[in-house]
């Protein structure tokens, strides 16, 4: 018996669940082949030092806006090199707060084991798939995550190279070493974005989604009765 409308449906369906689909691009600001510019970068470190007086630590992050969707996060791919130090590194996904980073949405990556020489482009998968709205603005942050004051062996620099033109929201803190917190961000509209790229799956809108649903449905019940 050929296979009908609904099994090819629920086939596809299945197919999804287990991360075959192609994931579609939400942003990216690289160039051709993931091409970025190696010359212009932003530094992501964290120092402790014997000298208390030098110590320092930055973390940047770059703001996008789902032009489509919905999606369920996939994946981000950032030029990020590493320079020295330790993997004191994450990776997260925030919302947004009138107009700079917000609620944690996902951490992705946390201490890496790559890369591991200076000019990098990983791919990270995302295990929360968190849906990303259609008109809404997410924040991309690389910080280090470990704020040892005492413990200098977690010291790192990164290198989070830029894109070939791709003006918009970026945004930076640095750690206040008196306090043991980070300062506020400061924002602005960067000349040259950090080279990243964002991919998700698309999301079906709820009507679709129920007719997906009574789809699967039927197909267990004809499978049951045969």
């Amino acid at each position: 018996m050929k296979p009908t409308y609904l099994n090819s449906f629920a086939f596809c369906l299945w197919l999804c669940a287990g991360g075959v689909c192609q994931a579609d691009v939400i942003v990216n600001t690289f160039g051709t082949n993931d091409g970025y510019d190696q010359n212009q970068l932003y530094e992501v470190y964290w120092n402790v030092g014997p000298d208390p007086a030098a110590n320092s630590a930055l973390s940047v992050a770059v703001g996008f806006t789902v032009t489509n969707g919905p999606f369920s996060l996939n994946s981000v791919t950032l030029a990020l090199g590493y320079v020295q130090g330790t993997n004191n590194l994450a990776i997260s996904l925030l919302a947004d707060n009138s107009g700079a980073p917000g609620a944690l949405l996902e951490n992705i990556v946390s201490h890496p084991v790559e890369p591991t020489h200076p000019y990098a482009v990983s791919t990270y998968q995302s295990s929360l798939h968190p849906i990303l709205a259609e008109g809404f603005k997410y924040w991309l942050l690389v910080e280090p995550p470990d704020h040892n004051l005492v413990d200098g062996r977690n010291n790192s620099i990164y290198d989070w190279y830029s894109s070939y033109g791709s003006p918009g929201p970026g945004v930076g803190r640095f750690f206040n070493f008196n306090s043991g917190d980070w300062d506020n961000w400061q924002v602005s509209n960067a000349p040259l974005l950090p080279a990243f790229r964002v991919e998700g799956l698309s999301v079906p809108e709820p009507s679709a989604l129920s007719l997906l649903l009574m789809g699967g449905f039927l197909t267990w019940l004809r499978l049951q009765r045969r």
